[in-house]
C-alpha cells in the first residue's frame, strides 16, 4: 500500500482510490486540486459526488458494473459545462494483505 500511494503521490495528473459505494479512500495533491476545482467532480462527506452530467453517467455504470466490466475495468474522458475535460480510468485493486 505505501508503494501504491508513493507511485500515486508522484504522479501529476490527478489519481484517487475510490471504493464502489464512492467513499474516497486515498487522494493525491492533483486529485485534492480537482476535487476543489469541483467542476467534474467533488468531494462531499467523503465521498465522490458528480457536479458534471457525464461524470454522473460514469459514476452510475460503475455502481451498475457488472462483472465483465469489473474484469477489464473502464476508462472516460468527462468534460465540464467549459469544455475542460479529465481523463478517468477504473481499475479493480485487489486487497493485499
Amino acid at each position: 500500500a505505501k508503494t501504491l500511494r508513493a507511485a500515486l503521490d508522484a504522479l501529476a495528473a490527478a489519481a484517487m482510490i475510490i471504493e464502489p459505494d464512492g467513499k474516497v479512500r486515498y487522494c493525491n495533491r492533483a486529485g485534492q486540486t480537482e476535487f476543489a476545482r469541483g467542476t467534474v467532480l467533488r468531494e462531499h462527506h467523503g465521498k465522490v459526488v458528480p457536479v458534471a452530467a457525464e461524470a454522473g453517467r460514469f459514476l452510475a455504470m460503475l455502481r451498475s458494473s457488472n462483472q465483465r466490466h469489473a474484469s477489464r475495468g473502464l476508462d472516460a474522458t468527462l468534460e465540464d459545462g467549459t469544455g475542460r475535460s479529465l481523463h478517468v480510468t477504473w481499475a479493480v485493486l485487489d486487497k493485499v494483505e
